[in-house]
């Protein structure tokens, strides 16, 4: 449990510090799904942690046609390749 607990900050300041500015650009997406979006994708690759879609359909819901990007980004040759890089270069540092 408390390693979750510093994930989701390691993730929510990641997303703050430097993913705040492309994020809040206006956009027809709406910007909490942006911020979810951005938040799946920072776990997946900087923290290896996969999303769980439960529920396909409530997730195609939600996020459109990020269902089938997220797929194809997990199922391409670069996907592993790119965590390992994160990986490598080691967790983000983290401010206080």
């Amino acid at each position: 449990m408390q390693d979750l607990l510093i994930l989701q900050n390691q993730t929510a300041t990641v997303l703050k510090r430097d993913l705040r500015n492309t994020i809040a650009f206006p956009r027809t997406i709406p910007r909490p799904i942006r911020e979810k979006i951005a938040e799946i994708i920072t776990l997946e690759i900087l923290f290896g942690q996969p999303y769980e879609i439960k529920d396909p359909k409530r997730f195609i819901e939600t996020f459109g046609a990020f269902y089938p990007i997220l797929l194809t980004l997990r199922n391409s040759k670069p996907w592993p390749k790119l965590r390992k890089i994160a990986k490598k270069a080691g967790e983000p540092e983290l401010q206080a």
